[in-house]
């Protein structure tokens, strides 16, 4: 299940600071910074993958970022101009401004975009992992209190 936030689009419709994102097979989505068709600013590793540890900010061509893929855009309800979006993304690229090292968890790369996008490091995805995490682990929990209970 991915993001009501994300909404699909022609490449040809992106647009300078946009918080553009690609749907993987592995059932996760990559996002990054548009700048333009030979400049998109993303986690990477060698092999343009954003999960492994070896992840850090590059800048990339537009191909390389969807890998295959088609387009999709984070839809934010307050963003940054696109400017100071694009502004972001290059200082932190530069290392002119402090980024952490990549983490799956803590630091990814939606944490990324939406940073330059909002100001703010926010990631959907860990958000409902962690949701439904918490979900299964208080229905267990549950199950198991209800299983003692019956056997008491």
């Amino acid at each position: 299940m991915f993001s009501p936030h994300l909404k699909s689009v022609r490449t040809k419709s992106l647009r300078q600071g946009d918080h553009v994102a690609v749907r993987r097979s592995a059932g996760y989505t990559h996002h990054g910074i548009y700048v333009s068709e030979e400049r998109v600013i993303h986690f990477s590793d060698e092999r343009g993958l954003a999960r492994k540890s070896s992840a850090r900010v590059v800048a990339t061509s537009l191909d390389f970022f969807l890998a295959g893929g088609d387009p999709v855009l984070r839809v934010h309800r307050r963003r940054s101009n696109p400017n100071k979006i694009v502004e972001r993304a290059e200082a932190i690229l530069a290392g002119s401004r402090r980024w952490r090292p990549y983490g799956l968890v803590h630091n990814n790369c939606e944490h990324f975009a939406s940073y330059c996008a909002t100001g703010k490091r926010r990631s959907e995805q860990v958000r409902r992992v962690a949701a439904a995490t918490a979900t299964f682990t208080a229905m267990t929990v549950g199950a198991v209190a209800a299983a003692r209970r019956r056997r008491t």
